[in-house]
Parts: structure tokens; C-alpha cells; sequence
């Protein structure tokens, strides 16, 4: 049987990390929202069902589930996030909340993810490549699986090695600039991947050629003008059709911001 992983190993361990922050604001709200008291110590317990979920083998977790017929939604989302997906069956059995909103403020953080957002937006069973039935409460795996590994969140594992680890191109950044680099892209939500893997790039093509040139000026010794293209493209797949040294830079303000960012974080931390 195919057996599958999420891009984004450390995914879980991210959300969880966006849910602390997020009971911590919840607290703040207490008695200025119609969130309780009540309701964050039900968060709280209901992290610790994920904790305890996820020292389970998430990716055993996964694959049990993807070779299923189907999922609910809410076991897909997780599916996606890297949260076991038997957490959906844990928190409906959750005793601690009689008042039965055990898992709601869960929910309503997961629902804030790019996950969630895409998911969302995927097609409905009856349009072209549908596999999600909103009014059984359907995802059909089949579907589901391919629409993933099309986004780049989930990748096909064979004898427990990744299929097409890396690209075509010789990886030639230092280990400790490249990790810094992965780390920084992804916080930014600019790519998706693995760092031992071919990274993929989540905003317009013209915004990857703006990011080879922001890196050659800035780290000529790492990205040489000369190399730059070809060097961060053994890295990042080229999104686009066109060789990215014919793409004009990126003049979008948001991006722009984001390239930025990486680019002072890579400063401080490397340099």
C-alpha cells in the first residue's frame, strides 16, 4: 500500500505551538468576548489530548486514515496540520466539558490555518477532480490525496525514504545558511517542504526571481550573481514555465515585506 508523509515535518508541532499563543489571547478576552473561563481551560485540556495524540506515530496515524474510503472534514484539516487525526475520536469522547464545546476553540483555531483555507476551497464532489461531499461530511481519500501532493502538502514515501528528495541541481549553500533560509521562508508561509526536500514556492514565480536577487546582494559569498537562479532552484522549484532569470522581480508590497524579513532574520542569525 502507498504510504504518504506531510511535507512539513514539523507541521503539528507548529500548530500546537499557534494553539499556546492562542489560549494565552483567549485568557486576555474574559469577560470582554462570549469566550469563559470555562472555555479556555477547556482548550488547555483539550492540547493535552493532542500532546498525548501525538506521541502516537502521527505518520502510522495518517496513513491508517488515508487508506480509509473516506474522511469527515475534520479528520482531513488534521490530516493536513499534523495533528493525529485519531484526535477528532479523543475529543468527541472528552468527558471534561459537559456543557459539549470540548474541542471548539481547537476547531476554531485549526480553521484560521492555510490548510484549512485551501481545503475549504477545494472542489466538490460533481466539478471536475471533485472528492469533497460537504452534505455527507465527506472527503473521498482518493481525491484527497492527490489534490494534497498537488499543493505540496503531502509527499509519497517509499521503504520509508521520499520519493524525489532533491532536485537536478547541486545544493550549494552552507548547511547553516540553507537551514536558516527553510526556517525563515516558511515562517514567512512563502514555501512548503521539508528542508531535505525540493521546497515549494507558494507566491507568484516573480516573486522567487526577487528573492535570488535580494540573496546575491546581500550573501554574494553564498549566492553569487552569477549563480543565483541556479543555485536557489536547487533548493526551490521553479513555479513557473519561464527560466527565472527572463522573470522580472516582484513589485508587490506585501511580498516584498516578507522577502525583507527573511532577508534581515538571515542577517542576524547567520552573519
Amino acid at each position: 500500500m502507498n504510504q504518504y508523509k506531510l511535507v512539513n515535518e514539523n507541521r503539528g508541532e507548529e500548530v500546537l505551538a499557534t494553539m499556546k499563543e492562542a489560549a494565552w489571547i483567549y485568557e486576555l478576552q474574559i469577560g470582554n468576548s462570549e469566550i469563559t473561563k470555562s472555555d479556555v481551560e477547556t482548550f488547555e485540556y483539550d492540547m493535552e489530548i493532542i500532546r498525548t495524540q501525538q506521541l502516537i506515530s502521527s505518520d502510522n496515524s495518517l496513513n491508517d486514515f488515508l487508506h480509509d474510503d473516506y474522511l469527515n472534514f475534520r479528520e482531513a484539516v488534521f490530516c493536513l496540520v499534523g495533528i493525529n487525526p485519531n484526535t477528532v475520536i479523543a475529543l468527541d469522547r472528552d468527558t471534561m466539558s459537559p456543557d459539549d464545546r470540548a474541542g471548539i476553540l481547537v476547531y476554531q483555531t485549526v480553521k484560521e490555518s492555510r490548510e484549512y483555507r485551501k481545503l475549504s476551497r477545494a472542489p466538490q464532489v460533481g466539478q471536475k477532480d471533485g472528492f469533497i461531499s460537504k452534505a455527507e461530511d465527506k472527503v473521498y481519500t482518493k481525491g484527497f490525496i492527490r489534490w494534497a501532493i498537488e499543493k505540496g502538502l503531502f509527499i509519497e514515501v517509499s521503504d520509508n525514504k521520499t520519493i524525489h528528495k532533491i532536485g537536478p541541481e547541486e545544493r550549494n549553500y552552507s548547511k547553516k545558511f540553507s537551514k536558516e533560509l527553510h526556517k525563515q521562508l516558511t515562517k514567512n508561509n512563502l514555501i512548503s517542504g521539508g528542508f531535505d526536500e525540493m521546497w515549494t514556492w507558494l507566491v507568484p514565480q516573480n516573486a522567487l526571481t526577487l528573492l535570488a536577487d535580494r540573496l546575491s546582494r546581500k550573501f554574494p559569498k553564498e549566492c553569487p550573481p552569477g549563480r543565483k537562479e541556479k543555485n536557489l532552484l536547487a533548493y526551490i522549484k521553479n513555479p513557473g514555465k519561464s527560466p527565472l532569470n527572463k522573470t522580472v522581480p516582484s513589485n508587490n508590497g506585501p511580498i516584498i515585506q516578507k522577502i525583507d524579513s527573511v532577508i534581515l532574520k538571515l542577517r542576524k542569525n547567520y552573519t
